[in-house]
């Protein structure tokens, strides 16, 4: 099997907690002897360290316009994919990510089985903003974010009808693509967490602090209101680090009140946005995480990317989170702990019995690293997308 992926930039390194999810996926299937080629669409000319055999990143000449920012170049990168679509047949291609994808290189790939990063920047900029799927997409309540950063309504779409079709990672998008393309199949593959980079630690720390970590965006739905209000409840001892990955203005001066309110402002770190590196260190260093999201989330990555790190996790109890994987993500007692949505003093009482319970942790991490392995990885994802390419 021979895989073309197409994205905005690859890092040139194989250094796994430099990679994204979409390159640690093709680092995998060149693990695995596939031969992939990846086609970037953003100017780069860095040399790439040793990439695994099978392996070959396509880099556009970097071209830089009156402000020193890359000039795409469609026709450039179309020429390029039919190029690499000569080869051998049964060549597959995967589009990664939004950066610099247009309506022309899709075309390009129309009739080779095909894989699309389903999210709101590509389907925007296959689409465009003017595209009857878009009014489709509102009708079902789909469409969540502005379209402000739509490419233009007079987008001509590909013939989806050649496509051999597949959708990372999310079930809604592929009843969307059901009920609003006439497309050929639509199936959901999970982009799991890297278990490579992410790997429990040799031996636990054992400081006099209990480190609490949570990760996601600031806002209300997200349940940290709740982990503010436990902290109060635990020992001076324990500590809380939020990982931000956006937050509402209005949200944050709540939890700023809300802390000074609790008496926990002192105890309380934020690190904002970390990277794939900085996240595995942070994660290295942690105690407890706490996933205390209120909404039902189709992939709780984040809380996987714990699974995967070795870290014990307390999880609100919501149904059928993780439904993108065919079932709930959590089992209570088996790989995580999980309280009432909305309780502080539930999550305090799980915190403190994880904390006191070495046997206890020891047993929930020791199955969520086998779920992260065989259910949220990479390696999964690899799995799962060699096995529709050769359906």
């Amino acid at each position: 099997m021979r895989v073309v992926l197409v994205c905005s930039s690859f890092p040139a390194s194989s250094r796994p907690a430099e990679l994204p999810s979409y390159a640690a996926i093709a680092v995998e299937l060149a693990r695995r002897g596939e031969a992939v080629d990846v086609l970037c669409l953003r100017a780069g000319g860095d040399e790439d360290e040793a990439l695994p055999r099978g392996l070959r990143v396509h880099r556009r000449l970097r071209c830089a316009g009156d402000d020193g920012t890359s000039i795409g170049d469609v026709g450039h990168d179309c020429r390029a994919l039919r190029r690499l679509l000569r080869g051998p047949p049964g060549t597959s291609v995967v589009f990664a990510d939004a950066g610099g994808l247009s309506p022309a290189l899709l075309r390009v790939a129309e009739g080779a089985p095909t894989v699309l990063d389903l999210s709101f920047d590509w389907a925007v900029a296959a689409f465009g903003a003017g595209h009857p799927w878009w009014r489709r997409c509102r009708e079902l309540g789909a469409v969540e974010r502005t379209l402000a950063r739509a490419v233009g309504a007079e987008t001509v779409a590909p013939d989806f009808r050649s496509f051999g079709f597949f959708v990372w990672h999310d079930a809604r998008w592929k009843e969307l693509l059901v009920r609003g393309l006439p497309v050929q199949s639509a199936k959901v593959l999970v982009a799991g967490v890297d278990t490579h980079v992410l790997r429990p630690r040799p031996e636990p720390p054992r400081g006099a602090q209990t480190t609490i970590v949570f990760h996601g965006s600031l806002t209300r739905e997200g349940g940290l209101n709740a982990v503010f209000l436990a902290l109060q409840g635990l020992p001076r001892t324990f500590r809380l680090r939020i990982l931000a990955r956006s937050s509402e203005d209005s949200y944050l001066a709540e939890l700023a009140e809300l802390g000074r309110a609790a008496g926990v402002t002192d105890r309380i770190e934020v690190v904002p946005s970390p990277g794939p590196a900085a996240r595995a260190e942070i994660l290295a260093a942690a105690d407890v995480f706490v996933f205390p999201d209120e909404r039902r989330s189709s992939f709780p990555r984040a809380a996987l990317e714990a699974f995967a790190a070795g870290v014990p996790v307390v999880a609100a109890r919501c149904p059928r989170t993780g439904a993108s994987l065919g079932g709930d993500a959590f089992e209570d007692g088996a790989n995580s702990l999980l309280f009432p949505a909305g309780d502080p003093r539930s999550l305090a009482a799980a915190v403190t019995r994880l904390a006191s319970d070495r046997a206890l942790r020891d047993r929930l991490v020791e199955r969520a690293r086998h779920d992260a392995e065989t259910r949220f990885g990479a390696p999964y994802s690899t799995d799962q997308l060699q096995s529709v390419l050769r359906s």
